[in-house]
């Protein structure tokens, strides 16, 4: 079995001992280095599988040492997944202009983690082999971003937020479950038991103020996870780019407007799974299909060329790409992009 190396860029000791003590007990490799600078020496001896890298350090911060690392021949197609709390959506947008891979939201979640580790390493050969990069410029919040990276990376990075979006916005729904439950309870107590019970009503104060920064940091996560829809929507417009993820557990289809707009499909009108299968082709002839099928059963990705006959009966040719992602040794989803190519492809 191949020794995986990951290298920490945390200038907290304690934070990355934390993380070290995590990682080894997957019996990964792991080397430290306490800022950017001294990553940068480290790389020049040495390739990790992974970099993981925090954000905020002295000296060069975490999308300064990506970018560098990325502009690097030798080192940019190691996965470069950085640490942050997820608390701006800005930090997205820097995150996508330096090239990064993927996000992790502090406190680590192991299993989350792991699984994160994983999907990079079982699909490292796809993503070396993936070298044509998209140039787009987007303006958020009155500030311009430039974003020079693949359709895959691309995706990665707004998948993996949206998926610590989620994990996120269900942690938070379960404290103000919980808490909710500690108010109702605080406040039957305050109305039914006499002095003595009078103590619990400064608990229920303390309970009340945790329940509304709870709110807020609810409203923020929503807001979040509309950010991401919104600039996956934009990838899409800008390179007739659609992103899509089967759950094989509830057999959900979850994909972005992209595809109604490369498939002729009215906007809005988003198809159920078995219409997305359709889209391909007859059942007889669906390559897709077959594609999906080996990779939901083997975990085998795939990316490929199929020519398929649209609404208007026009034909044009589709990139589709498709991975599995894993917990432990079981395939749980399926996930990837469409992308039509029929113009670059005829230019060639």
């Amino acid at each position: 079995m191949k020794i995986i190396e990951i290298l920490i860029v945390e200038d907290s000791r304690t934070q990355a001992e934390e993380l070290k003590y995590i990682l080894e007990n997957y019996n990964y490799v792991v080397n430290h280095a306490l800022n950017a600078e001294q990553a940068l020496e480290i790389l020049a001896e040495t390739e990790p599988d992974i970099i993981i890298s925090d954000i905020v350090m002295p000296g060069m911060d975490g999308y300064s040492f990506c970018s560098v690392v990325k502009k690097d021949g030798r080192l940019k197609s190691i996965p470069v997944i950085l640490l942050t709390s997820l608390s701006d959506p800005k930090d997205i947008m820097k995150g996508l202009e330096s090239g990064a891979d993927s996000f992790l939201v502090k406190p680590y979640n192991d299993e989350i983690l792991h699984n994160r580790i994983q999907y990079f390493i079982q699909n490292a050969i796809l993503r070396k082999e993936q070298t044509e990069n998209i140039q787009m410029d987007i303006l958020y919040a009155n500030q311009k971003y430039s974003i020079h990276s693949s359709p895959r990376q691309i995706m990665d990075v707004l998948l993996s937020t949206y998926e610590n979006s989620i994990l996120k916005y269900q942690e938070l729904n379960e404290s103000n479950k919980n808490l909710k439950a500690s108010v109702d309870k605080l406040n039957w107590l305050n109305a039914s038991l006499e002095q003595k019970y009078k103590l619990k009503i400064q608990e229920m104060i303390i309970s009340n103020d945790k329940l509304a920064a709870v709110t807020e940091e609810n409203k923020m996560i929503k807001e979040n996870i509309l950010m991401q829809k919104t600039l996956l929507e934009i990838a899409g417009k800008s390179i007739r780019f659609g992103g899509w993820s089967v759950n094989l557990e509830d057999n959900k289809l979850m994909c972005t407007e992209g595809i109604t707009k490369i498939f002729g499909l009215s906007p809005g009108c988003l198809p159920a799974i078995n219409e997305f299968f359709s889209l391909f082709g007859s059942v007889s002839g669906n390559k897709f299909m077959e594609y999906f099928a080996d990779c939901a059963e083997n975990g085998n990705s795939f990316d490929e060329i199929i020519q398929i006959t649209i609404e208007d009966g026009k034909l044009i040719r589709v990139r589709v790409i498709g991975e599995a992602v894993y917990e432990e040794v079981r395939v749980v989803k399926v996930r990837g992009s469409v992308q039509d190519v029929t113009n670059q492809l005829d230019s060639n």
